[in-house]
């Protein structure tokens, strides 16, 4: 019944839902037909032999149709292996749609299989003719359609959940962005992402002011996600250094690549001083570099050691070094990460989306020394954060309360060496107002930990900030890096 346990668990409130369950189950009952067929035409043959007492009396009662398995070279029999194997097919499919209470017009009806009690009815000589034509008929569909093969069904599914997603995708954009007329200007609108979307908005409105120059009260310009009307939007944020709105447009001309233009909208957040910088300053906590914990780690394979979260910058004198990720195979550094607590720096990546460092050490002295641990191990989705209720948690200022401005967001990030973009990252302020709030952050909170206020989640990383925003990288996007998989939050519970 694998089928309707799977089925338990799907909403099939809408007829879409409704048909991503009804391709489901034939999906997994074509793939146990395939089975259950493959199976007996393989072992037929010397079964029935042996029962039957020769190889002659088993082709006497298939008529000489035997062979299931090696493909004919004339024409004609061909045909009629095929048609035998089809046949077949539904046969099998008939007794696996019956044992599993696949009615395919009791599917239809209610997207879920047959209960147990109806199945019995069916299955009960003494109710014939009632349930057993009622549902005959049924499962007898189902066998036909199972029989097509699980590749059939696959491909279909694949079909249902692109154009699942390219309607969710189309809903979240603005429709004024993607009103498209045509099957290859709506492909296109699904492929392109926001980072794109807002890159080449970005890039082609510098590309058409005289000399390329931004209007000088431009401080930077971000690329982001937002709440604008009711509706989360792909924006390019310019952060002004006044209140003069009218040197940018409300909305950037965008030519994509098939020729076709959209506009895509623009949000302005005025009184902004300066571009966001690391929190690189003298730490307490990591002494051999400037910042702060964001949480500790454990490995399901060593639970003897733990690992410190943090920025690799923070280990770098506030550079851009990239140590490419795993740095086990090779000479680590002893790292001061608390105060009587040494570690071995075994991870550091810094590109454009990570700036991330783990510092191995003994569990006991680590857990004696950092006793803030999350409550909950789980991340919210992404598109969940706009507006959440945060608090930052670092070694070097004390507990600040926030709110999540923006997500998926593009900005400068100033190192001590370069000033490198960095992407998908959370803005956060101290009220939902980003025209009047102040970061949360100050120098020294670079790895400093965001939790949510209310139900402990973790949520991000500090990695900077100006005087008005406070960035951090998502904990879920650290931690669902591939070579990062078999890491999670430790919890002393």
């Amino acid at each position: 019944m694998l089928p309707f346990i799977l089925l338990q668990s799907t909403d099939i409130g809408t007829g879409q839902e409704l048909w991503k369950a009804i391709v489901i189950t034939l999906f997994i009952l074509s793939m146990i037909n395939e089975r259950i067929t493959n199976f007996i035409k393989l072992n037929i043959e010397s079964l029935l032999s042996r029962l039957l007492g020769s190889p002659q009396n088993y082709n006497k009662l298939f008529n000489d149709r035997t062979n299931f398995s090696v493909p004919e070279k004339d024409k004609d029999c061909e045909k009629k292996r095929e048609r035998g194997i089809l046949n077949f097919a539904i046969i099998c499919g008939f007794f696996v749609a019956t044992l599993c209470g696949a009615d395919l017009l009791f599917l239809v009806q209610t997207g879920g299989l047959m209960s147990v009690p109806n199945l019995s009815k069916f299955l009960d000589i003494r109710e014939i003719p009632g349930p057993f034509i009622r549902h005959g008929l049924g499962f007898l569909f189902t066998a036909f359609f199972i029989s097509l093969g699980s590749k059939f069904w696959h491909d279909l599914l694949d079909v249902i959940l692109y154009t699942s997603n390219l309607k969710r995708k189309l809903a979240e954009q603005d429709p004024v962005v993607f009103s498209s007329e045509t099957a290859d200007e709506v492909k296109e609108a699904a492929e392109l992402n926001d980072r794109q979307l807002a890159d080449m908005a970005h890039k082609q409105f510098i590309a058409s002011l005289p000399g390329q120059v931004l209007p000088a009260n431009v401080v930077y310009v971000g690329r982001g996600r937002k709440v604008i009307r009711g509706r989360l939007q792909t924006v390019v944020i310019f952060y002004l250094l006044d209140a003069n709105r009218t040197t940018v447009p409300s909305l950037i001309r965008t030519e994509l690549n098939s020729g076709r233009k959209v506009d895509v909208a623009t949000y302005t957040v005025i009184n902004v001083d300066a571009i966001p910088r690391i929190h690189f300053d003298p730490g307490l906590t990591i002494q051999n570099g400037r910042g702060s914990i964001c949480c500790l780690l454990g490995h399901i394979d060593k639970p003897d050691s733990l690992y410190a979260l943090t920025c690799s910058h923070v280990l770098t004198d506030g550079s851009m070094i990239d140590k490419g990720g795993d740095m086990s195979g090779s000479m680590t550094e002893t790292i001061r990460v608390c105060r009587r607590v040494n570690g071995q720096w075994i991870y550091g990546l810094r590109d454009t989306e990570f700036d991330i460092a783990l510092i191995e050490a003994d569990t006991a002295r680590l857990t004696h020394e950092y006793t803030f641990v999350p409550t909950l191990n789980r991340f919210p989705a992404s598109t969940a954060f706009e507006k959440r209720r945060v608090m930052l948690h670092s070694q070097q200022s004390e507990p600040a309360e926030g709110f999540i401005l923006a997500v998926n967001e593009s900005v400068d990030m100033q190192y001590t060496d370069e000033t490198p973009m960095l992407h998908n990252l959370l803005e956060i302020g101290n009220t939902t107002d980003d025209q009047s709030s102040q970061a949360i952050s100050i120098g020294g909170d670079s790895g400093a930990l965001l939790y949510d206020a209310d139900t402990n989640e973790p949520i991000g990383m500090v990695v900077g900030g100006n005087a008005r925003f406070t960035y951090a990288i998502p904990l879920s996007t650290i931690l669902q890096r591939p070579d990062l998989a078999d890491y999670q939050i430790f919890s002393p519970l």
